[in-house]
């Protein structure tokens, strides 16, 4: 995995909203990013307990690394991060619901508004790094 620095493109040791816990959030964020990514990637192109798998993956990392972080953040930055990683298990729980239900095969475009749910999640996860918030800057 690449280092914490360059885990996000764009993103300086400066531009961090919290300096000093940068590398814990940096990590959470990218273990997030990487979860979301790696069930709309396997919901796509795997069986269905291919994607239990992962979903599971995700509940155990919840209960293990996640809970690590609010020893490393603040309680409130720590609550916004368990509150996105709630979302996204909820999210990727109720397209593998659909998924189990859906006639196969699925086409791309059936599929893409359970996507675009776990996207927007994943969007949100990201804007955790941004020292604005997600929002533009003035200069």
């Amino acid at each position: 995995m690449p280092d914490d620095a360059h885990a996000l493109p764009g993103l300086t040791p400066h531009a961090s909203r919290l300096t000093a816990a940068e590398s814990p959030l940096l990590r959470l964020i990218r273990d997030l990013d990487c979860w979301g990514s790696l069930f709309l990637e396997t919901a796509r192109t795997k069986e269905i307990p291919a994607v239990e798998q992962i979903l599971g993956g995700l509940v155990e990392w919840m209960g293990s690394d996640l809970l690590d972080g609010w020893l490393r953040l603040p309680i409130p930055l720590f609550e916004e991060v368990s509150d996105l990683s709630e979302e996204l298990f909820r999210a990727c729980q109720a397209y593998l619901a659909w998924i189990r239900q859906a006639r196969h095969p699925i086409p791309a475009e059936a599929r893409r508004p359970h996507e675009e749910v776990i996207r927007g999640v994943l969007r949100r996860v990201h804007a955790l790094a941004d020292p604005s918030g997600g929002e533009p800057q003035s200069s």
